[in-house]
């Protein structure tokens, strides 16, 4: 199975919307403004890409995140629909928060989370200014910490009790230029 990265625009919130009913409880969805407001924030800069099954022309999953002055230490600067347009864009900011990578089910089980990972990873590390990646996932998610820990990911704090089911374990990748 083939899949290529394409940029995310507005007339795919639709699809984008299914993937995250798909993949996440309702407690933890997104709404689907926050979303648009993601791909606004991020248009032209590779932050919000989809996977598109190259069979089907049919997104399997997307990817998500932003530009960041500094690693945030308090969960409430990455809490669930915050407004990614709050954060101004600036070639000084050297991190970039993953926010959001959700597979459909339907692709799961068959290594292609972990291969679209990957491939994601890899433009993200080109974003220029780009010196560390981070990420938070529920401590429950055993297949998502599996996939992070081998590309490079470690656990650097724990945010108790924020997922409804478990804590959020913040990760850090630095990227070496």
């Amino acid at each position: 199975m083939s899949f290529s990265l394409i940029e995310a625009n507005p007339d795919y919130i639709d699809l984008i919307m299914e993937i995250e009913k798909d993949c996440f409880i309702p407690q933890i969805q997104e709404r689907r403004e926050v979303f648009l407001e993601r791909i606004k924030a991020g248009a032209g800069k590779g932050t919000f890409l989809l996977f598109i099954d190259d069979e089907t022309c049919r997104p399997a999953g997307y990817i998500c995140g932003e530009f960041m002055e500094k690693v945030p230490s308090d969960p409430a600067g990455i809490a669930l629909n915050h407004n990614p347009a709050t954060v101004k864009e600036s070639a000084a900011f050297s991190v970039f928060y993953i926010s959001s990578f959700g597979i459909l089910t339907e692709y799961r089980g068959k290594g292609n989370g972990n291969h679209l990972w990957k491939q994601a990873l890899s433009a993200f590390e080109k974003l220029p200014g780009i010196k560390k990646l981070v990420l938070l996932v529920n401590e429950n998610w055993s297949g998502a910490l599996h996939i992070y820990e081998s590309t490079g990911f470690s656990a650097t704090a724990l945010f108790k009790g924020f997922f409804p089911d478990g804590n959020g374990i913040f990760m850090e990748k630095n990227i070496c230029l």
